[in-house]
């Protein structure tokens, strides 16, 4: 099947790009949480590398803006992904955190309890909380709609 704009044929793709966030023809959201791992995985390598500082306002305004702001961006859309896919994204999650608190790897605390005396939300929580102030906007009629539709 052909699709013409004018008067070019639009080929079929992949992936695409659009506003930041990668969506492949199947839906499946793995080609972009592969590109936000990477993302992660950077960010949680820069906080590994400031540990030795001592300022830990430092080091979450760096997760924050290195890690933090990658996830939660596009997270009702992404964060559909079967758990496979967003699995290592909550591993690169975790180890951030453990830098930023400058827990040892080998120390076994529960993820849960890392996250909450860093007073950071996990990557599931991320998408409720997310998700709540959604429907709260859209049951309060505080959502802007960017497609109307007239009788």
């Amino acid at each position: 099947m052909n699709i013409f704009c004018s008067q070019q044929t639009i080929s079929q793709v992949d992936s695409v790009k659009y506003l930041g966030i990668l969506i492949d023809s199947k839906q499946t959201w793995n080609n972009h949480c592969e590109n936000l791992g990477k993302k992660a995985a950077s960010g949680a390598s820069v906080l590994f590398k400031l540990q030795p500082f001592d300022d830990v306002h430092l080091l979450r305004i760096v997760f924050f803006s290195l890690v933090y702001s990658h996830l939660i961006y596009g997270i009702l859309n992404w964060a559909t992904a079967n758990w496979s896919s967003i699995a290592y994204l909550a591993n690169l999650n975790n180890r951030a955190i453990r830098s930023l608190l400058k827990v040892n790897r080998r120390d076994r605390i529960p993820p849960r309890d890392l996250f909450y005396s860093a007073r950071i939300l996990q990557i599931k929580d991320i998408y409720n909380h997310e998700l709540a102030k959604h429907m709260y906007r859209v049951h309060h009629k505080r959502f802007q709609y960017f497609f109307y539709c007239q009788n």
